[in-house]
């Protein structure tokens, strides 16, 4: 398998290592199609806060493939279905987990930050972080599909009124999505 592996701050190489073996309840992804965002950039340019990052780092948290291989024990799941997955890996263990809010985690982990993300040829995942999109969906078009979530998590807890004005800063890749969500939602 080949993958872009940033070595450290400034410094990426591409790689050829062993291919990832699944575990009972792991999924292996073949990448598609990879987004590569500013939050990359900072990874490669080493600038986000010791902890966020584990180098050498294999980037891609906004990326969509398709299932190779999936454990003995994975369910609902199969090899060929089209599928994006969420990034941050929550133990489901700690408080927070257990009140919903994996995103609070207390163990930090996430695809592209500690674990191999999407710009590996193939990406091992937890099964519960897997979504099947339709078969016949634009698989890069779907890299945006994370984060529009987010996007769309945040509107869901402002819990926003007919009427009520949103403002947007920015127009990046999340600026951009929250404007088109935004205008769906209205």
């Amino acid at each position: 398998m080949k993958y872009l592996r940033i070595e450290g701050p400034n410094s990426i190489s591409l790689v050829v290592g062993a291919d990832p073996l699944p575990g009972p309840h792991d999924v292996i992804v073949q990448s598609r199609f990879v987004g590569l965002c500013r939050t990359d950039l900072e990874i490669l340019r080493g600038e986000l806060e010791p902890g966020w990052v584990t180098y050498p780092c294999v980037p891609g948290h906004e990326w969509s493939g398709v299932i190779a291989q999936i454990g003995v024990e994975v369910r609902g799941l199969s090899i060929g279905d089209p599928v994006v997955c969420e990034g941050r890996v929550p133990c489901n263990q700690c408080a927070r987990c257990f009140e919903g809010a994996t995103n609070l985690c207390t163990e930090y982990d996430q695809l592209g930050f500690t674990r191999h993300g999407g710009t590996a040829e193939l990406v091992r995942v937890p099964d519960f972080l897997v979504h099947r999109l339709p078969r016949n969906a634009n698989l890069c078009a779907a890299v945006l599909i994370e984060p529009a979530s987010s996007i769309v998590r945040g509107l869901e807890r402002a819990n926003l009124r007919f009427g009520e004005s949103v403002g947007i800063i920015g127009i990046g890749t999340l600026g951009a999505c929250g404007i088109l969500v935004t205008k769906l939602r209205s």
